[in-house]
């Protein structure tokens, strides 16, 4: 845990800059970017995250009342055939997007800490650190997507807290979720219908009989 709040930092950093006392101001900064280091791969973690978009995603379409998606899946490039879609465009269109309407809080959380470049740049470590300053080396000039040449480390700190606002947030709910229905199936034997969304042709929807195990919190199949 940080011994000094953010606003108490760059206090510190304005009052050398203003001293003129550039050798400890850049000890300031090399110390903020090793730890910008190491948020990084937290970042790159969480986004990168199957579970979590997927967790993400499937919050999404029950805020639009839809039903539970068996078959989603990440696909590892455009080129695939088979998915729902790659990573950005989940992010970004089947969560960020639908989140304007159903959570705008949520969504301005999204839109602040998610950037596919900078995402990118972190996975491929294509990025300096120069001042206080991480300067990504990916900028395209016809990809709209692409546009940051750098962002400096208070651009950072707003996009990785958001980040872990996010990620404690879903962690917070499914821990919620699963103590409700804990509560919930044991007032109901522990018996359980799941709400079936079969594709296959000739299938449709059905319910499901399973059966929580309360000690291991876990479900199977009904004999």
């Amino acid at each position: 845990m940080a011994k000094v709040s953010r606003v108490e930092w760059l206090a510190k950093i304005e009052e050398l800059t203003q001293a003129q006392n550039w050798e400890e101001r850049d000890k300031f900064y090399e110390l903020e970017a090793g730890t910008i280091h190491l948020e990084t791969l937290i970042y790159l973690k969480v986004w990168e995250s199957d579970y979590i978009i997927k967790t993400l995603y499937e919050f999404v379409r029950l805020l639009e009342g839809k039903p539970y998606d068996w078959y989603f899946k990440v696909k590892e490039s455009a080129r695939d055939t088979e998915g729902t879609a790659t990573r950005q465009d989940i992010i970004r269109k089947h969560i960020r997007n639908k989140l304007e309407s159903l959570s705008p809080i949520l969504f301005n959380a999204v839109k602040a800490s998610y950037l596919t470049q900078l995402r990118n740049s972190i996975a491929h470590s294509y990025f300096i650190f120069q001042s206080d300053y991480m300067q990504l080396g990916n900028d395209i000039a016809n990809d709209p997507h692409s546009q940051l040449i750098a962002i400096s480390f208070s651009e950072w700190a707003d996009k990785f807290h958001k980040t872990m606002m996010i990620y404690n947030g879903v962690i917070g709910i499914l821990n919620r979720a699963r103590q409700y229905n804990h509560e919930l199936l044991e007032r109901q034997n522990n018996i359980a219908e799941v709400f079936v969304t079969d594709i296959r042709p000739g299938k449709g929807t059905y319910t499901l009989q399973v059966v929580y195990d309360p000690d291991f919190k876990r479900f199977s199949y009904a004999q």
